[in-house]
């Protein structure tokens, strides 16, 4: 059915929405303890509300863990379906023993928006499993980092794109061995015992040895001639991480509040509030705790080490993947996190959900905000039973049409919208696109390509020879003269001739001396003409060829001889 029609489907209930309309009951998958804290618990910790949305859970026949989605850098619809966990998760023994899964073959089931959208520990009954927003994926092992010298893991979400009216958000990251603040908030965003999410609060950091200081600052200059100035992809600091291990390869944080526990492995560290693009940047993934599972009695004293994201990026792998253009701005300051706000084309198939049909809630049930909004540059189509369920409030907007096919349906109390409006989001492959706004930041991230830098810099001209450009120079004509030749030619001529300017329209005619044309051709926006024309149909005789543009015309006599 075509947007023009869709519109007919658009109502409202006569009575408000409330979440009284949903039931809200205690998850499926228990225990939890009750020293956990709601991820909606703290209204200081708001401003994380984007990186709530990168927090998913996930399962494979190794258990349960939890994933962060992660930023690349490259243009929006390039971003990819990237995730960091520990690499542990994938193995039924620990990171340095048991059997690893066997990616090829094995489909895992990926959770978002598993969460309460306060204080409270409740879901809303028809998501207590997270079943809502479910999808199976095959994974892909990019990279891993392990034993000793860590516990990570680097991998992509195969198959079509996480389903767009899921919300998700893709974590910033930042490659360096923060300075760490007591003063500054940290915080583990986890799904303990593979419940709903919570949040743990860090503000100190210890058993950190210092890095080689030395090693560091040698290899970093190395890696900066070899990578940026002469293009190589070289990583020549993670020889440091071989001096340092197993010592300085994490962050042992012993929380304020929270815990966590079995199914919180893989879960992401983030900064806090330092600024607005240094907040909620990923620095390290959840490994090990201390005691093994913590209980509400160890609130005080548990430890949980967090594999250092500043040593993993530095593998070859992982570094190419986060930072295909290889810029060193990047390298040293990383990426803020950002969401999909514009997609090439959406198509929302039910066929991909666990339980072959996608309800599309309120989102009040599980964040703050209710209304989203779907952009595709060309067009939004639905597959399959979807359900704009009761209190939800959904606009598909497209630059080209919204199909909604068979199976589709806006339940009473929904409000559901669709527009067309022609360009209705820009897509950059270069530039990032903030999460908060629309406008395309490019300077903070970018620097300038060598190439470019050299090209620009004065040589000596005893220093300049191009063989091919004084063959070009010899041959080119003069401005304003126009070359024919052969003259006289038999069957075949070329014609140069070079403007002062890129001229509109050209016209290149041939007349005999009755004034008959007998040859015509027009080229468009052009400075050089550079013509080859076959004359074996013209008789023997006198010839005139005229170059004409809006403001002038060129003349010159041709003689065919045969």
């Amino acid at each position: 059915m075509n947007c023009r029609y869709k519109l007919l489907l658009l109502f409202l209930s006569l009575s408000k929405f409330t979440e009284a309309q949903y039931t809200f009951v205690q998850p499926d998958i228990l225990p939890e303890l009750n020293c956990h804290i709601n991820v909606n618990a703290l209204q200081e910790e708001t401003y994380r509300n984007d990186i709530k949305r990168a927090t998913f859970r996930f399962s494979s026949s190794a258990g349960q863990c939890t994933g962060t989605l992660i930023n690349r850098n490259t243009g929006q619809n390039d971003l990819g379906q990237y995730f960091v966990t520990a690499w542990h998760c994938f193995r039924t023994g620990n990171s340095c023993g048991g059997n690893d899964i066997n990616f090829n073959q094995e489909l895992m089931t990926l959770t978002f928006n598993y969460q309460s959208p306060n204080q409270n520990n409740l879901v809303f009954a028809q998501n207590s499993s997270g079943n809502q927003y479910q999808i199976q994926r095959q994974v892909r092992l990019v990279d891993r980092i392990v034993c000793a010298y860590g516990d990570f893991a680097l991998c992509e979400i195969l198959g079509p794109p996480i389903p767009a009216h899921f919300n998700v958000y893709f974590a910033g990251w930042d490659p360096q061995g923060l300075g760490i603040s007591s003063k500054v908030p940290f915080s583990g965003i986890h799904h303990p015992g593979g419940t709903i999410k919570k949040i743990s609060g860090v503000s100190s950091f210890y058993g950190n040895v210092p890095p080689v200081v030395a090693c560091q600052t040698v290899t970093t200059l190395i890696d900066f001639l070899f990578g940026w100035i002469w293009r190589r992809r070289w990583v020549t600091s993670v020889v440091c991480n071989f001096i340092q291990a197993p010592l300085t390869n994490k962050y042992q944080a012993n929380f304020n509040y929270g815990k966590t526990e079995r199914g919180s492995s893989g879960s992401g560290l983030f900064t806090g509030f330092m600024s607005n693009n240094q907040a909620n940047r990923y620095m390290g993934t959840l490994s090990a705790n201390f005691p093994f599972d913590h209980t509400c009695a160890f609130i005080d004293v548990g430890i949980s080490h967090y594999g250092k994201f500043a040593d993993n990026y530095k593998g070859q792998i992982i570094k190419n993947t986060l930072n295909p253009p290889n810029r060193f701005w990047i390298d040293q300051t990383g990426i803020p996190g950002r969401q999909i706000n514009c997609q090439p084309q959406i198509n929302l198939n039910a066929a991909e959900s666990v339980n072959n049909i996608f309800n599309l809630f309120p989102a009040n049930l599980y964040q703050q905000e209710n209304l989203i909004t779907l952009t595709s540059q060309t067009t939004t189509n639905t597959n399959g039973i979807i359900r704009v369920m009761p209190g939800a409030n959904f606009t598909f907007q497209a630059g080209q049409s919204v199909n909604l096919n068979p199976g589709f349906e806006v339940q009473p109390g929904a409000v559901f919208n669709t527009s067309i409006t022609p360009a209705p989001c820009f897509i950059n492959n270069n530039a990032y696109r903030l999460s908060d706004s629309t406008a395309i930041k490019t300077s903070e991230y970018e620097t300038p390509d060598i190439t470019e830098i050299l090209k620009n810099i004065p040589l000596p001209s005893y220093k300049k020879f191009d063989i091919q450009k004084a063959k070009q120079q010899i041959n080119r004509p003069s401005l304003g003269n126009m070359k024919i030749f052969p003259n006289p030619t038999v069957n075949n001529i070329s014609i140069e001739y070079r403007f002062d300017k890129t001229e509109e329209f050209t016209f290149i005619k041939i007349y005999d001396l009755t004034g008959r044309e007998v040859y015509s051709k027009t080229v468009a926006n052009t400075s050089v003409i550079n013509e080859q024309i076959s004359l074996s149909k013209l008789v023997p005789g006198l010839y005139h060829v005229s170059i004409r543009t809006k403001n002038k015309v060129i003349s010159q006599k041709l003689i065919v001889a045969k």
